[in-house]
């Protein structure tokens, strides 16, 4: 679960720009403690780089402090291509570094995604 609150401008060439506190809560078996709950910051900006093109960059920092204890940092990129007028083609790019605390060496988690969608 995730509960953000923050501010969002224009500007010139970034299109919108972000910045947002966060609250995140998570459960499960896998966690040590069976949850985890932290707070963090993220900033980011969505633009509109042609009429078909959009894209959205950011970054994420969030220590959980009750619960699994660990800091997580997360950047990513997201690309939004519209090919037609009930179609697009989404690219997101995410790296997410977790550590135990910030003093513990990182251990690192790349992903890329590639959706295609049909709108009707």
């Amino acid at each position: 679960m995730n509960t953000a609150g923050g501010s969002a401008w224009k500007a010139p060439v970034l299109g919108l720009v972000y910045a947002m506190a966060e609250v995140e809560l998570e459960a499960g078996g896998a966690l040590e403690h069976n949850f985890t709950a932290g707070a963090g910051a993220s900033l980011g900006t969505l633009t509109k780089v042609t009429s078909r093109w959009k894209a959205h960059i950011g970054v994420k920092d969030v220590y959980y402090f009750l619960g699994e204890k660990q800091h997580e940092a997360t950047a990513f990129l997201a690309q939004r291509v519209r090919l037609g007028a009930n179609s697009s083609v989404m690219l997101e790019l995410k790296y997410t570094a977790a550590a135990e605390s910030a003093l513990d060496g990182r251990r690192g988690q790349g992903e890329a995604v590639l959706n295609g969608n049909l709108f009707f």
